[in-house]
């Protein structure tokens, strides 16, 4: 699970701002940071982590699709496949006769990696607890996550820094994801470099290389 764990952390990437960016409320200025604007169906963002597995440089190719209500994450590590679902009911590791649904406890990790999506999806539904702390800072909560997210917008409504407390091997970690290099794609703008960061130090950083949004009625 640890080496799921760290590939799946490091490929965190947002699914893009959408555009005009003139929220009217905290909530609204979260969908925006998110992407998930009412009429996009579904984005898949395709990209490369650099990160350091046991103290090996290596590069992880990723393929990540967030839906109105799951998100699918595709890697390859060493050559061998991983894909993880996760739902509202919960996670399965694998794809059609092979896929496994996966028990309390790793579910539970697979959500504290894509700790992303389960926010984007409970967005969707407004299930969110948002708390505009001012100066473009918003604290939000979101089901089946321990933690609240700090979220720093810049002027443009565009994410810039995200951060949480996560639990690692028994203790809470800070996790801090910084976003950058943002261009337009469909209609969103979506950031091209993610660096993650745990207690400080960087994990990995993601760069994409590809985006496709699909949206209703295409």
């Amino acid at each position: 699970m640890r080496a799921l764990r760290l590939t799946l952390l490091t490929s965190v990437a947002l699914v893009g701002v959408a555009t005009p960016a003139s929220a009217q409320s905290p909530l609204d200025a979260v969908a925006l940071a998110l992407g998930v604007g009412a009429d996009v169906v579904s984005v898949e963002v395709r990209a490369e982590t650099r990160a350091t597995l046991a103290g090996e440089a290596v590069v992880v190719p990723s393929r990540r699709t967030i839906r109105r209500q799951s998100a699918r994450w595709r890697s390859t590590l060493g050559g061998e496949p991983r894909v993880v679902a996760l739902t509202e009911r919960g996670a399965v590791a694998g794809e059609g006769d092979d896929a496994v649904a996966l028990g309390p406890s790793a579910t539970a990790e697979v959500r504290a990696a894509l700790w992303l999506d389960p926010i984007a999806i409970a967005l969707r539904h407004r299930q969110l607890t948002v708390r505009d702390l001012g100066s473009g800072l918003l604290r939000i909560r979101a089901p089946r996550l321990a933690e609240p997210v700090l979220i720093k917008l810049d002027a443009r409504a565009r994410p810039v820094r995200l951060t949480t407390f996560l639990a690692r091997g028994g203790d809470r970690v800070y996790v801090e994801v910084v976003l950058a290099d943002y261009r337009v794609v469909d209609g969103l703008v979506v950031p091209h470099r993610v660096t993650l960061a745990e207690g400080g130090v960087v994990r990995g950083t993601t760069t994409v290389t590809r985006v496709t949004v699909e949206r209703a009625g295409d």
